[in-house]
Order: structure tokens, then sequence, then C-alpha cells
């Protein structure tokens, strides 16, 4: 697996946990999931790291406790002006299928049909989805 896959990875989880602690273990859980349990020797596709990280997402929805940063410090990965209050009252009031898919998108600049492919959707529900977390971010002005 590559650097820049594996910062993708922590950057995904961080901005849907905003957590450090939670997106460093996440982050981990996943690369595991690749190159452990699905044997991959070679880097993988953008279907797989989304499968995967999807995989980690769902095991680790019922664990995130709470939306705060702990001591490990992850600015380094953050985009410049980033708010991060505002950001969490959108991860709270938005479903996960539309965060997930504006920071696939939108954030880690995966290639639409590709996670479409990869969630079993149409490529339509993830316009969709993504519009719809795209509205609801402009509605905060972040």
């Amino acid at each position: 697996m590559s650097d820049q896959q594996t910062r993708s990875i922590l950057l995904f989880f961080y901005l849907a946990f905003l957590n450090a602690e939670q997106a460093i273990e996440a982050t981990y859980e996943t690369c595991r999931l690749l190159q452990g349990q699905w044997g991959l020797k070679r880097n993988p596709g953008q279907a797989e790291l989304i499968r995967a990280m999807l995989s980690t997402f769902q095991h680790f929805e019922n664990r995130v406790t709470d939306y705060t940063s702990t001591e490990r410090d992850l600015r380094f990965a953050m985009p410049k002006g980033f708010e991060q209050k505002k950001w969490l009252e959108f991860l709270k009031e938005t479903p996960n299928q539309e965060v997930q898919a504006l920071l696939w998108i939108q954030v880690l600049k995966f290639d639409l049909p590709e996670v479409a492919r990869a969630l079993g959707v149409s490529e339509g529900t993830m316009r969709h989805r993504v519009g719809r977390a795209l509205r609801s971010l402009g509605e905060m002005s972040l």
C-alpha cells in the first residue's frame, strides 16, 4: 500500500470521526484488512480501498463516542481554512452515506463511477448523495 493511500485513509477517518486516536486506529484496521484478510500484495485499487474503508467505518461508527480531537495533532492533513466546529455540526446532522460520498468524491477525489461500483449503487445515487452533502455544508456556511 502506498503512503498516499494510507494518508487518504487517515484523512477520511479523521474527517468522519473528528477524533485523531480513532482515525489512527481505523486506518490501521483498514490497512490490516487490505493486507491481511484480503491478502493484497499490491497497491489496492479505489474499489478495494472503498470497500475496506466502508467495512472499517461500519465497525467503528458505534464506537465513536465523541467528536473531539485527543492529544494527537493531525492538522497537517486538514485543508486550509478548515473550521472544525462547523464540520462537527455537519457530521452530526448529515447521514453517514452522504458524508462518506462527499469525502470519497470531493475530498479524496476518487472517481465517482468507481465509488458507485464499489458500493453497488448507481452513479446517480452517488451524485445525489454528494449534492445533498454539499447543500448541507452550504447551509452551514462552512
